[in-house]
């Protein structure tokens, strides 16, 4: 009894790592409901997303990447055969609540099904009471790998059934075969054999960073501007107004306007779009100082397009500072040095330690992140509250 007691013991401690090949920040959990918070840090997605059809079913792949919010993993669902146990309606349930309770379209279901390992058995052991014991018990003799797999695709699309009987769509739900490759138990007893039988179901909540109503994973352009409309790709119209301004000012610096001129007369023939004029500045000065400038240029765009023809009431202004830079001093150095070493030899190298940016590469970046942008999107219709009915008046005599 202390041995199987032992072996049963062993068999949870092996649970961690089963998940590492689905997983796409390689957690781990017990068998216990597991709800995994993730920072969702827009930087890292703008590098490493690929646009994904979003009509298209989800995949292994598209579950190995970095865009969930939420993951929840459940307990594992049992099987005899073809058949779940008895805990796996309440389970089963415990995922459509979790569901019904997330935006299904931001929900994304992992179901893998499961059986115990398949081993070859050494035919050239001496045949005794012992080694068939063993090869019964230790080596499942008889287990057949093809078998296995097709057992382990069945159970999943059991599960998978059931949910589509619940109205989930297709489109969000992934099912896989493992066989016996990630064993949730120890499989030196009969009893760690059979509770290998499962299937495995985990819940995807995928993140919005930019809060534009499209998610990461099918997100064009990450990192929307607050406020802005977006088409199905989560984009809105972008510009750069080409404007100089006088050394610590808002006053525009020469007579050139006709970006603004252009920018007016678009919008002017394209009445549906509103637009939001971002300023920013270089990192000299204060970025308290510096917020308060490029708010102060955006506001000098934003008249000089009322100027032009352009109804105030379809403009704003924002500005951002030195917050959003293009490119920063560190960046440019870096790039300085990575071409130096690429188009360097022996006799040429250099002590990557002492080379600086020169002034005038400076000066090119802060040049770069001197400048108004311009966001134009379709105007949202305004929302018109409804008018409460008045309640009826109640005609009565008084006895």
């Amino acid at each position: 009894m202390r041995k199987i007691t032992l072996l049963m013991i062993l068999g949870l401690s092996l649970y961690g790592g089963i998940y590492d090949t689905y997983s796409p920040n390689g957690t781990q959990q017990s068998d216990e409901i597991v709800v995994r918070n993730i920072e969702v840090d827009e930087s890292a997605h703008k590098d490493s997303i690929k646009i994904a059809d979003v009509d298209a079913n989800v995949t292994a792949a598209f579950l190995q990447q970095d865009f969930f919010t939420n993951i929840i993993r459940y307990k594992p669902i049992f099987f005899d055969g073809e058949s779940m146990d008895g805990d796996a309606s309440a389970i089963l349930d415990k995922v459509m609540e979790d569901l019904n309770a997330t935006d299904m379209n931001k929900s994304r279901l992992s179901i893998i099904g499961h059986t115990p390992e398949s081993k070859d058995v050494n035919n050239s052991l001496p045949t005794n009471w012992f080694v068939s014991f063993f090869q019964s018990v230790a080596t499942h003799e008889g287990n057949d790998p093809e078998a296995d797999k097709n057992l382990s695709q069945k159970r999943g699309e059991i599960v998978h059934d059931w949910f589509m009987d619940q109205n989930v769509s297709q489109k969000i739900v992934f099912v896989d075969e493992r066989a016996g490759k990630d064993k949730l138990y120890t499989e030196g007893i009969s009893e760690g054999r059979k509770k290998n039988n499962r299937v495995d179901i985990a819940l995807y909540v995928i993140a919005d960073s930019d809060a534009d109503g499209v998610l990461d994973p099918y997100d064009a352009c990450p990192g929307t501007h607050k406020g802005l409309s977006v088409d199905m790709y989560g984009c809105s119209g972008s510009l750069r107004l080409n404007i100089n301004f006088k050394l610590d000012s808002a006053e525009v610096d020469g007579e050139d306007n006709s970006s603004i001129k252009s920018f007016a007369e678009f919008l002017i023939t394209n009445p549906p779009y509103n637009a939001i004029i971002v300023g920013h500045t270089d990192e000299q000065g204060s970025a308290e100082y510096n917020e308060g400038l490029s708010f102060r240029r955006a506001k000098t765009i934003v008249k000089m397009l009322t100027k032009y023809g352009v109804h105030k009431e379809r403009l704003s202004a924002d500005g951002k500072g030195e917050s959003e830079p293009l490119i920063t001093l560190e960046q440019k150095l870096e790039k300085k040095i990575a071409n130096l070493e690429q188009n360097s030899t022996a006799e040429t190298s250099q002590d990557t330690q002492k080379i600086k940016l020169r002034r005038d590469e400076i000066k090119e970046v802060y040049a770069e992140n001197r400048r108004i942008e311009a966001y134009y999107f379709i105007r949202p219709e305004p929302v018109v509250e409804k008018k409460k009915p008045k309640a009826p008046r109640l005609r009565y005599k008084a006895k």
